[in-house]
């Protein structure tokens, strides 16, 4: 009991003393005393975090998972695995990450034994882990089929399931299935900017039209990747349509007009970037965010635009 309570004074001590390296030390000398005490093995693994000896937290690991047989304690070997692989990357390749990712693939499986329901689920953390050591292992085709068999059993937000197959798309360099994704993500949440910007950059990577004007009866098309002026200015006219009192169109619609801009391609149906702030700033200039939003628009005016966009947004003041 002594050693006990000296030993967390002592750790929490060290830990605001901004003495890391001590700590490790005290939590192997009072397991000496008590080997089987799974606190201290927690506050030795912690402590060696701390400074990272990656290969003693992976031991100290193993001893935890052995000693309790607790999941989270075989994540936290999985995870000094991979820390070691990444400071020694021949060895994450010989060792490490297979390592790893066989220590989480069993306790996959084990999940999904002991699940009282017939679909296991299976927590976003585990699965990122999963996905990460694929990453690691250059396994990516492996790690968009997971994506795609993900939505009966694992816990995992739409949103981020979006994001992690445009990332595996983007490492593959799936550029028109990355602009399908983010097609997709804009249609069914028109207010995420992030999705807007990530969809300009893949339809001005395959831009092909630059010379179709827009046509209001055309329809945006979900399963084909777009890649012309026309079929971003749909897109945008839909969400703007459908969207009601949402951020992302407008601000996508000032974003598309300056890369045009950028491209010196005149083939635009809105305003000039000036009056887009402008009506931005009309229909959101009483949210804190407003301002902040327009930075991304207005850092990329030219000099000619700015004058413009000041005496618009004086006389706006005024009024």
């Amino acid at each position: 009991a002594v050693v006990s309570t000296q030993s967390g004074h002592y750790g929490r001590g060290y830990k605001e003393l901004l003495i890391p390296e001590n700590i490790p030390f005290l939590y192997e000398t009072a397991l000496k005393y008590t080997p089987n005490s799974e606190d201290y093995m927690t506050q030795l693994f912690m402590g060696y975090v701390r400074v990272k000896e990656y290969k003693k937290q992976q031991q100290v690991a193993t001893k935890l998972h052995k000693l309790t047989s607790t999941t989270a304690y075989s994540y936290w070997n999985a995870v000094s695995l991979i820390f070691m692989g990444r400071e020694n990357p021949d060895l994450g390749k010989m060792m490490c990450f297979p390592l790893a990712l066989k220590i989480i693939e069993k306790s996959k499986e084990k999940l999904i034994e002991n699940s009282q329901s017939e679909i296991a689920e299976v927590p976003e953390e585990v699965f990122r882990l999963y996905l990460e050591v694929l990453e690691l292992m250059g396994m990516n085709e492996k790690a968009l089929e997971e994506l795609e068999d993900c939505t009966k059993n694992i816990i995992i937000d739409e949103r981020e399931r979006t994001r992690l197959k445009i990332h595996f798309n983007t490492i593959l360099g799936n550029t028109e299935q990355c602009n399908i994704l983010y097609k997709r993500a804009i249609l069914a949440e028109s207010d995420c900017y992030e999705f807007y910007r990530g969809y300009f950059e893949t339809c001005f990577e395959l831009l092909k039209d630059t010379t179709t004007p827009h046509d209001p009866d055309f329809e945006v098309n979900i399963d084909r990747a777009d890649t012309s002026v026309q079929e971003m200015t749909t897109l945008l006219v839909k969400v703007s349509d459908e969207g009601g009192m949402v951020r992302g169109p407008d601000l996508a619609k000032a974003d598309l007009v300056v890369r045009l801009k950028e491209k010196h391609i005149q083939l635009c149906t809105f305003a000039s970037p000036a009056l887009l702030v402008l009506q931005y700033v009309q229909k959101f200039g009483h949210k804190l965010c407003c301002y902040n939003d327009l930075t991304v628009i207005i850092d990329r005016l030219s000099e000619e635009e700015k004058p413009d966009l000041i005496l618009i947004l004086e006389e706006y003041r005024t009024t």
